[in-house]
C-alpha cells in the first residue's frame, strides 16, 4: 500500500496504490498525502488518482475525514 507520486511540467500525479482495498487510505496513506500535499511549489494542475480501476473508498480512520490545505499564497 502506497501513495505514488510523478510530477513533470508543473503537473502532478498522485495515485492512491491500495487496490485490493479499493484505495481506501490509511492513517499513514493520509500522511504521506499530506506531505506531499505541503510539498508543491512548482505545481499548477493536480491529479489525484487510484490503482487498479479504482478511485477511492471512504478512509479506514473514522479521524481521516479532512486534510488541511493551503494556499501558497497564504
Amino acid at each position: 500500500m502506497s501513495v505514488d507520486v510523478t510530477r513533470a511540467g508543473g503537473i502532478t500525479e498522485i495515485t492512491l496504490n491500495r487496490p485490493a482495498k479499493r484505495n481506501a487510505m490509511t492513517d499513514d496513506m493520509w500522511g504521506a498525502l499530506e506531505e506531499i500535499l505541503a510539498d508543491l511549489p512548482d505545481t499548477r494542475v493536480l491529479i489525484i488518482t487510484g490503482a487498479g480501476g479504482h478511485s477511492a473508498a471512504a478512509p479506514t480512520s473514522p479521524d481521516c475525514w479532512t486534510i488541511p490545505i493551503r494556499s501558497p499564497n497564504a
